[in-house]
């Protein structure tokens, strides 16, 4: 026994002392495995540098003889250095890099952290992502490669904090017409930084309220000058149609100054607590073109239209008392929802559809991008407040107010820009647009 004790106690140290991650051999022989040692060999020779292209993104690698590979890629993040492990997949190999690198940065959807491997050379290593299912093929490259992505990350970062100045703003024509909202956005892609400009302006003479257009540059910033590659060519405005444009932005001693035909009738104010002032649950904003409390804000042709009173239904005529946001409605729960109500007034005298614009105290903000938000549409038809509806006269509401309401939950959101008080929710994709006032 005591022979057999032993004889199990040195084939164990043997096989310890080896690399263990060979062990799977055992079953399928060496013939078409591919060994983790075959894989590491490659892996780390010459001086372990690789590089793949994935979900927009190169990435680039440097595995360690030491158990740690040092990622990095081309998303505006500082290199990470992670632990790595092997094991073995049927013929395969497993490679597994701790938390995931900079894979981890895309979010769980796209992030892998094990790799199975299928081919391994000098030229090449193929293999799958557990999580996703995608294919990914490495191919060798340098340090300096990955050294000149990373000082071009630095140099970029450098460039975005020069452009911060330049904060979103508001632009008036004679210090009383809405003109624009501007907002700047990285381009993390092509490693720009840009403007993005929504003016409310008038299609043709016959546009009585305008539409939203969207337009983007790139900047180039000259001393305090914040300089449009592509300007913004001449339009008409909102209200007294005249013409702008706009070639530039300075900020000067904190103020920005725009420059561009008509520049001299054009004033830029901060856009800082727009939606701060907007995303208040105890503030009405209401937008209405006739209502018992008279016309409240504006919108474009589309919206406008439809806030007059008179509600068509099958039933009787009924009318619109008023459009309100953020009412002060219901209990606490439907307060957080950022409600947009109908009142409305029928037989049971006003009444109230509610449609939630969100889950009682979740973020408005899409994708934490600045002042623009988007609002999910919680319930199909609105949920009955105050009063009460019949499925006629809640169909005839949804009916009469079809391009507000495909307006409000627009799948790409809205912008939200502050001028003189009142609130405008900017569509940058339908060309509509909506005036809000405190109620």
């Amino acid at each position: 026994m005591k022979k057999l004790f032993s004889a199990a106690v040195v084939l164990c140290t043997a096989l310890f002392s080896c690399d263990s991650l060979d062990l799977s051999n055992i079953g399928y022989g060496d013939g078409d495995r591919l060994k983790p040692s075959t894989v590491k060999a490659v892996l780390y020779a010459p001086d372990g540098c690789w590089t793949t292209s994935y979900a927009d993104y190169n990435f680039y690698f440097q595995f360690n003889e030491d158990g740690t590979v040092i990622m990095d890629s081309e998303q505006m993040k500082d290199p990470t250095t992670s632990a790595i492990s092997f094991a073995t997949s049927g013929r395969q190999t497993e490679l597994t890099i701790e938390g995931g690198g900079h894979f981890a940065f895309l979010g769980s959807g796209l992030s892998e952290t094990t790799f199975i491997i299928s081919e391994a050379s000098e030229t090449r290593i193929v293999c799958k992502g557990e999580n996703t299912g995608s294919e990914f093929i490495l191919l060798p490259t340098t340090k300096a490669v990955m050294e000149a992505n990373a000082s071009q990350k630095v140099d970029f970062l450098e460039k975005i904090r020069e452009y911060a100045s330049l904060t979103p703003g508001v632009i008036s024509y004679g210090n009383d017409q809405f003109v624009a909202y501007y907002t700047t956005y990285v381009d993390y892609m092509n490693l720009e930084v840009g403007i993005r400009v929504i003016t409310i302006e008038k299609e043709n003479d016959n546009d009585a309220y305008g539409h939203t257009k969207v337009y983007t540059s790139n900047l180039k910033k000259e001393g305090n000058k914040f300089i449009l590659e592509t300007p913004i060519p001449e339009f008409k405005t909102m209200t007294t149609g005249d013409r702008c444009s706009m070639s530039s932005i300075e900020i000067n001693n904190g103020t920005a100054i725009v420059s561009g035909v008509n520049s001299g009738n054009l004033t830029v104010t901060s856009n800082d607590e727009a939606v701060t002032t907007f995303d208040n649950i105890d503030t009405k904003w209401a937008c209405a073109k006739e209502s018992v409390h008279g016309t409240k804000g504006a919108a474009c042709q589309e919206i406008w239209d439809e806030t007059s009173s008179l509600i068509e239904c099958s039933t009787g005529n009924i009318s619109s008392a008023s459009i309100e946001v953020f009412a002060s409605y219901g209990d606490d729960n439907m307060k957080r929802s950022r409600p947009l109500v109908f009142w409305v007034q029928n037989s049971n005298g006003f009444s109230t559809l509610a449609f939630p614009g969100s889950n009682p105290s979740e973020s408005i903000m899409k994708n934490d991008e600045r002042d623009r938000i988007v609002f999910t549409k919680i319930s199909s038809s609105g949920i009955v407040g105050w009063g009460g509806f019949n499925d006629a006269e809640i169909e005839a509401v949804n009916a009469k107010f079809t391009n507000l309401l495909k307006f409000w939950f627009e799948e790409e959101g809205l912008y939200v820009a502050m001028y003189q008080g009142y609130i405008y929710l900017l569509s940058p994709t339908s060309g509509m647009w909506m005036k809000c006032q405190k109620s």
